[in-house]
This record gives C-alpha cells, structure tokens and sequence, in this order.
C-alpha cells in the first residue's frame, strides 16, 4: 500500500498534522481537548537526521519496523492496512481472529505483553 506525502482527516479529531520540510510532525492533544498538555512526535524518514526540539522517545522513524498493539482494535487496523508483517506485540491474544495475525502468533512472530495490569 502506497503512503501518500500528504493525508486529509475528515472525521478523526485529538490530533494534528503538521507538514514540515523533510519529517512530520504529529500533535496529540489531552482527553480534555486541546487545553490539556500536547504530546509531540516527529516522523522522519528513516535514514534522516532527527530535527531539534525533539527527544529519542519522541521521534518514530518512518516506515515503522515493528508495532505493539494493546487494543484488538489496533489488530483491525493493521490488517485493514495490510501491515500486519510489522506487529510484534499486543496486550492480550485471546481475542484475535485475523488470519493473518493468528498465523503469526502460532509462528512466534508476536507475543503477549500483558495490559499494564499484571
């Protein structure tokens, strides 16, 4: 699946978008709108050097090698984006029933990394 330079979100809110010469940056806003603390992540391309103002943790390099998922929801979305090879994680198996992911896990290739709550 082709990546377009440049995407609109019609309906998704909480987050911005912000297209900067070489990376982008992606703005998330607190669950109480957008006078909570933001938390800001640079997309660069891999390869690229990291801008300035960001700290390691906050600069995810593009396109992504591995993913860990902590809802079943984000399996539906990886799989809607036929990126399923890059998910390594997700918080609980139990309830996955992608083929494609389920296949994965019988092989070893993604593992359970618990809720936060263990």
């Amino acid at each position: 699946m082709a990546v377009p330079a440049r995407t609109t979100v019609q309906y998704a809110k909480g987050f911005t978008i912000q297209y900067l010469p070489g990376y982008k940056v992606v703005t998330i806003f607190g669950s109480v709108g957008k006078a909570a603390p933001a938390t800001r992540y640079a997309l660069v391309p891999r390869g690229k050097a990291h801008p300035a103002g960001f700290p390691a943790s906050q600069v995810i390099e593009i396109p992504i090698r591995s993913l860990v998922g902590l809802s079943s929801l984000h399996v539906a979305l990886v799989d809607f984006l036929n990126a399923n090879d890059v998910l390594v994680g997700l918080g609980s198996l139990q309830y996955v029933s992608a083929a494609p992911v389920r296949q994965r896990i019988a092989q070893g290739k993604i593992f359970a990394v618990g809720d936060g709550r263990e």
